[in-house]
């Protein structure tokens, strides 16, 4: 992914960006709900895409998309808005400088919940209706789990 976007940058740079960066993004979510003793809902999904920022001569272009083999295609286009914005605003945009930072970051997690499987998600949720209609008075019960878990890359020039 880093050559990737090393690349994105340089071609940016090429298109005659002043200055261009990339959000890349890849998201699981899964929630779990069980109602009254019985499964409700199970919804599992993915989702990735990216944003690019492109400025030139102070003006600000951006382009999204969630199609990672049109990368350059949403370059281009951020920059084409770059240049048609520049008629529109009334100062140039200025950007403070910064020094070029490589790192990494990932919160620590015991467990993955990715990995955990779906019958033990729903055994624990049951489980835990079990106890709550135990209790006197009780008529309903709803429990339930959502997980997300996002990765975001980012590089600039």
């Amino acid at each position: 992914m880093r050559e990737e976007l090393t690349r994105l940058m340089d071609f940016c740079r090429r298109l005659g960006a002043d200055y261009a960066d990339v959000r890349v993004k890849d998201i699981w979510t899964q929630t779990v709900a069980v109602e009254d003793g019985k499964v409700k809902s199970l919804n599992s999904g993915r989702s990735a895409g990216c944003g690019i920022r492109v400025y030139v001569g102070g003006s600000l272009g951006f382009c999204a998309t969630g199609d990672m083999s049109k990368l350059e295609e949403a370059a281009r286009k951020a920059h084409e808005i770059a240049l048609a914005s520049r008629g529109m605003q009334s100062r140039r945009i200025e950007l403070a400088p910064k020094p070029a930072v490589i790192d990494r970051f990932s919160t620590p997690v015991e467990i993955d919940p990715e990995t955990v499987p779906l019958g033990e998600k729903i055994s624990l949720l049951l489980d835990c209706e079990r106890i709550m209609r135990a209790v006197p008075g009780v008529a309903r019960t709803r429990s339930n789990m959502m997980f997300r878990k996002e990765s975001v890359t980012t590089s600039s020039t």
